[in-house]
């Protein structure tokens, strides 16, 4: 019979994927963080210092309207690739 094989991480290793803190966007004009899916998303090569003081390597701008106002925007994101 066939040795069954351990599942899970083994104990001491690191996790695989790093774990993120995100910040949800909001509307400016009612406050609300739900929102339709992202469309037209615009890469631009850029490098500097993000506002909370993270350096980037490219912005990020993505389209989406607001779930309960109907309000168009575009949430920007600051990305970092040590490729790049």
């Amino acid at each position: 019979m066939a040795e069954q094989k351990q599942r899970g991480r083994p104990k001491g290793k690191a996790p695989q994927a790093p774990m993120v803190s995100a910040v949800a966007t909001r509307c400016p004009v009612c406050g609300s963080t739900e929102r339709q899916d992202y469309t037209n998303t615009m890469m631009q090569q850029y490098r500097g210092i993000a506002p909370d003081g993270v350096p980037y390597s490219r912005i990020v701008r993505r389209r989406t309207r607001c779930v309960h106002c109907g309000q168009v925007r575009i949430d920007r994101t600051y990305e970092y690739d040590p490729k790049e």
